[in-house]
């Protein structure tokens, strides 16, 4: 359901991340990412997400 809703509105990972905690609130996301940076892990927390991982 939620990947059909991603792939045809062009959501990113952190739009996604905001839209599944807003429509199931007991989800507890954890985002996989190559990133290290503030600047793309600091978006997906305040998001929603639990934590991530590198």
């Amino acid at each position: 359901m939620f990947l059909d809703l991603i792939r045809r509105n062009g959501i990113d990972g952190v739009g996604a991340t905001r839209r599944i905690t807003l429509l199931v609130h007991s989800t507890q996301i954890i985002v996989l990412t190559s990133y290290h940076d503030d600047e793309h892990i600091f978006p997906a927390i305040r998001a929603g997400a639990l934590s991530y991982v590198l």
